[in-house]
């Protein structure tokens, strides 16, 4: 292995943990809200916020320098990293606890690994991710500390139903990070516009996801991919080094999303139905966007 790619594997690491934290930090944003709790959402939002910008420059540092972003790295396989969703306030300050903890653990690990090699970006990169883990961590545990007693489990809220909507919801966070990746790839290759329609991809995502976390919110719950992270058959996200895997890559999950969407409509009634069946139309779109081959037609289909 070259010294440079030794380093593109050390950056792939910090990505990766990093993107951890900004799922994680996001969707319990969002549960926050739906709870009716804007000011915790908002002291989450403070350090998601500077966790999203620093994912984005490691992105772009580790593209610029001709890498390709790994999402799914060997010391972190994406199963083992979806969201740890907590429903109540305990679960959730106890999670995010522990997954700054770790956080800590890699950072300090990827830091110690990269002092010296040269390149002072990607340095200030990991010290950047890393300076806002103990602050953070000590005022998670003070709100640990404070959280009122969890109540019992309710039951599965949507019954059968309940866990084809947690598995769509794992499947838009993969969605999520491979849009972000494609659209650092399809930038650096000088298509700016397509850029822009893969980076709204992952926003547009983003909002399917509320919507599936609003519905559990709204019955003072959250969802939860613990049962999809044990059965560890999720496929993570995958990046194309061209614009052309880019795109194909975009379509397969596209589909996929569609798939899962379509069947969920089909099991659930109500504003659930609707959500996925909306859901299931978008990403529809998307694929025949994207077309049978790797070049989209010019309308993006969100517009």
């Amino acid at each position: 292995m070259t010294e440079r790619n030794a380093l593109h594997d050390r950056l792939n690491a910090v990505l990766r943990w990093d993107l951890t934290a900004v799922n994680q930090y996001f969707l319990h944003i969002m549960v926050l809200h739906a709870w009716g709790d804007g000011e915790t959402a908002r002291d989450i939002a403070k350090v998601n916020n500077a966790d999203v910008a620093n994912a984005m420059r490691v992105l772009d540092h580790i593209v610029a320098a001709g890498g390709r972003p790994a999402l799914d790295t060997a010391d972190a396989p994406f199963t083992m990293r979806l969201p740890v969703i907590g429903g109540s306030y305990a679960a959730m300050f106890d999670a995010d606890l522990a997954l700054e903890n770790r956080l800590r653990e890699k950072f300090d690990a990827a830091g110690a690994a990269l002092a010296g090699c040269g390149d002072a970006c990607a340095e200030t990169l990991v010290a950047d991710a890393l300076s806002r883990r103990q602050p953070h961590a000590a005022w998670l545990d003070g709100k640990r500390r404070a959280a009122p007693a969890p109540s019992p489990a309710p039951a599965p809220l949507f019954g059968d139903a309940t866990e084809q909507l947690n598995r769509l919801l794992a499947e838009l966070v993969v969605a999520i990070e491979q849009a972000l990746a494609h659209a650092f790839v399809i930038w650096h290759s000088g298509d700016e516009a397509r850029a822009s329609a893969v980076w709204t991809v992952s926003f547009d995502t983003m909002m399917h996801g509320k919507a599936i976390v609003d519905l559990f919110g709204a019955a003072g719950t959250a969802p939860s991919l613990r049962a999809v992270a044990a059965a560890g058959d999720i496929e993570g996200p995958r990046v194309g080094g061209t614009v052309a895997e880019a795109l194909a890559l975009e379509r397969d999950t596209a589909e996929r999303c569609r798939s899962i969407a379509e069947a969920a409509a089909t099991s659930l009634d109500g504003d659930a139905a609707r959500i996925c069946q909306a859901i299931g139309a978008y990403y529809a779109r998307l694929a025949d966007w994207l077309g049978a081959g790797a070049e989209p037609a010019d309308a993006y289909p969100g517009d």
